[in-house]
């Protein structure tokens, strides 16, 4: 999967609401640290993030990273 293609899928899951689509898309390190965070967000804290996320601008990037700025409420 391309690193596109794994960052809109990381958006779709968040943008859905459910908890378990957003942890499905973490490797398991990340579940462990943000895991009962995200079980225990409501849903439109969920779709509020996935929104957030789809404002991205890719600073820097590598093969095994992708560095990126996210607007929240208008701000970078």
């Amino acid at each position: 999967m391309s690193l596109r293609e794994s960052t809109q899928a990381i958006e779709d899951a968040f943008v859905s609401g459910d908890a378990d689509s957003a942890l499905a898309t973490l490797t398991e390190t990340a579940r462990s640290i943000y895991g009962e965070g995200i079980r225990g967000a409501p849903a439109e804290d969920l779709v509020e993030f996935g929104e957030a996320l789809q404002s991205r601008r890719l600073n820097i990037y590598g093969e095994t990273y992708a560095e990126y700025t996210y607007s929240f409420h208008g701000k970078y």
